[in-house]
């Protein structure tokens, strides 16, 4: 359990920021977590870290875009019930900090819930219940946000 809480850590560095591959490489150790400590105690981590950091705008996103790299590009990482519960244990509870922000800050989150729609990445009930404590219009145009991935 040691090992997660200096992942985080690591990521939200200085130097963690500054590396291109930190996401990546963090989103690995996430699911080898997964694995050993299973879904709930890993996101319950996750989710008391980002309550944890308040106006730590870069290192907060590096934690959702976690997220996206585990749904997306790591896809063999998670399995179905892993990712109901990233949905459940960490991005809904998110929630309310998210909501909390402003809108600028807010952008990138808006985007990355488009892009989750725009490509099926999580289920539409999940999605919309993550719009939903996200506080996330329904519109938007997600290809500048593709391009970025």
């Amino acid at each position: 359990m040691q090992l997660l809480p200096k992942a985080i850590i690591y990521l939200g560095s200085e130097e963690g920021l500054k590396d291109e591959n930190a996401i990546p490489q963090f989103t690995k150790q996430v699911g080898r977590f997964l694995l050993t400590l299973g879904a709930e105690v890993v996101f319950k981590t996750l989710t008391d870290a980002f309550s944890k950091l308040e106006g730590r705008v870069a290192y907060r996103k590096s934690l959702v875009y976690m997220a996206h790299e585990l749904f997306t590009k790591r896809k063999r990482h998670i399995t179905f019930e892993d990712k109901k519960q990233c949905v459940e244990k960490f991005l809904l509870p998110i929630g309310p900090d998210i909501r909390a922000m402003r809108a600028k800050e807010r952008e990138a989150y808006c985007l990355l819930v488009g892009f989750w729609g725009k490509r099926q990445v999580v289920s539409p009930t999940d999605l919309k219940r993550i719009k939903d404590a996200w506080d996330v219009d329904e519109e938007g145009d997600f290809d500048e946000f593709e391009e970025d991935l």
